[in-house]
């Protein structure tokens, strides 16, 4: 066969540059054509799509020493440590709206702050069940959840479960060493 022809599918028309990339095609118009995980027996339609459940499921992913979590990059990974556990003293950012004394870590975060707390106009997401307004909609999706039972966020290290992230955030600081906790001193006494 010449360079550069293609081969068509006789299903659907679509064309490949490969004998092999066409056979694998193929398979996905095979209704019969299953292939089944060994170590969850969930089943795949081709085993393209099962080489990609056993990466994303069922291969070692990097996790955090401390509290054992795991993330899906190396990069997520380290931006976790970062955040929550790193003890040196970070820059901060002032909001420059007079007599707000806020600051931010991030160029991003000090914007968003300004967008929902200092507009001439603020967007307002209303939750008509109880009746609150959330300046954000992150905050009316966390918010649902004290309407219900259900508690998505679990710690990694002890199995308790929490209606909002942020609560699990903070409760997964407590299993950290004291000596690597972040210190916040009062400003009016020692």
């Amino acid at each position: 066969m010449k360079p550069g022809k293609k081969r068509e599918c006789s299903k659907c028309s679509k064309t490949y540059q490969s004998k092999k990339a066409l056979r694998r095609h193929l398979v996905t118009h095979d209704p019969d054509a299953k292939v089944k995980c060994e170590i969850c027996g969930i089943i795949s339609n081709t085993r393209f799509t099962l080489a990609a459940h056993m990466k994303s499921t069922h291969s070692s992913r990097p996790s955090c020493d401390t509290c054992h979590r795991e993330f899906s990059a190396v990069s997520s990974l380290q931006r976790h440590i970062d955040t929550v556990y790193s003890a040196k003293e970070r820059p901060r950012l002032p909001c420059t709206f007079p007599g707000c004394e806020k600051t931010y870590l991030s160029n991003d975060k000090l914007s968003k702050h300004a967008k929902t707390e200092h507009s001439e106009n603020p967007v307002r997401f209303p939750r008509r069940l109880c009746g609150k307004e959330f300046k954000t909609r992150v905050d009316l999706t966390q918010h649902i959840p004290t309407h219900t039972t259900e508690k998505p966020y679990t710690c990694a290290t002890c199995g308790r479960s929490f209606a909002q992230k942020g609560a699990m955030t903070s409760h997964e600081k407590t299993h950290v060493e004291k000596s690597g906790r972040d210190k916040f001193h009062c400003q009016v006494c020692p």
